[in-house]
């Protein structure tokens, strides 16, 4: 008979055994949320993703479900398995989701990121998911969809701390096209980095290069991390400013040659000066041309 010492002993779960309560808690999570999108269950679909959201620690992990989703629907309803109703049924849930889960833009952030497609493209709902990851990360977003190239260019050039434009490519494009579409934004946003995904990319890597592109991203997480190395470089525009101020320009002259008030060329001379971590001009101009950020 085994003896009894009164002692209550208390059993700690171990490292392993609490990731694997997380992990099944996940995947009981995606489960639901995939039901409950089916369904169009709204109430169900939230509660779903934030329990996804906080076993995971991974905002990505949600959408990541949600786009699963989605392209098994599509998949299904091209083999003839899932009606358009269902498939259409699933993607009003997602875009519901999509708007319950975002909350208000930032009042500050750390850059502009406009997100765009292929004018024509029909795929918006990856850019709202998008702009709510890229939100979360601290940057705010600029929803252009998938207006014409010189709509979209207005877009951007009101935007003076545009960071990157994003490029959601889902459906084959004329590459020429797309090519001459992407020289609009830029010109109007003053050269700043684009950076291209989708499907389409994912299948074929070498498609953002020959649009143009200056990078290109694996998924929604590589696109974050690409912004937040951006981020710690000279925007587009502040590399216009500090090209008219390596010319000799004052504030004034180079606001008068790029469009811009004198104000806001002071705001970007701000930012440029916290970033090359100097206080001068001349020594901001030095420090970017040190660094290979301007030439």
């Amino acid at each position: 008979m085994a003896l009894t010492t009164g002692v209550a002993v208390t059993m700690t779960p171990s490292t392993a055994e609490r990731h694997d309560a997380h992990d099944l808690l996940a995947a009981a999570a995606g489960a639901e949320l995939a039901r409950a999108l089916v369904t169009d269950d709204e109430e169900r679909a939230q509660l779903a993703a934030e329990t996804l959201w906080r076993s995971t620690g991974s905002l990505a992990a949600v959408h990541a479900q949600v786009a699963q989703q989605l392209e098994d629907a599509g998949t299904g309803w091209a083999a003839g398995f899932t009606s358009l109703a269902v498939a259409h049924r699933l993607i009003t849930s997602a875009e519901h989701l999509v708007a319950r889960l975002r909350p208000p833009p930032p009042r500050s952030s750390r850059g502009a990121v406009l997100l765009v497609a292929p004018p024509g493209d029909p795929h918006l709902l990856a850019l709202q998911a998008l702009a709510h990851l890229v939100e979360d990360r601290g940057y705010r977003a600029v929803v252009g969809g998938n207006l014409p190239w010189e709509d979209l260019a207005e877009l951007a050039a009101e935007e003076d701390d545009l960071l990157a434009i994003g490029l959601s490519v889902h459906q084959a494009v004329g590459v020429a096209g797309v090519r001459r579409g992407l020289g609009v934004l830029r010109r109007a946003a003053g050269h700043t980095a684009v950076v291209v995904g989708g499907p389409l990319v994912r299948r074929d890597p070498g498609l953002s290069r020959r649009l143009g592109a200056e990078f290109a991203d694996a998924g929604p997480e590589d696109f974050l991390d690409r912004l937040d190395e951006l981020s710690t470089r000279l925007t587009g525009r502040e590399r216009d400013v500090l090209s008219c101020i390596a010319a000799g320009m004052t504030n004034a002259d180079a606001g008068r040659h790029l469009g811009l008030g004198a104000a806001t060329v002071k705001s970007h001379l701000d930012r440029i000066f916290l970033k090359t971590g100097t206080t001068q001009r001349a020594a901001a101009v030095a420090t970017a041309l040190r660094r290979g950020w301007l030439r």
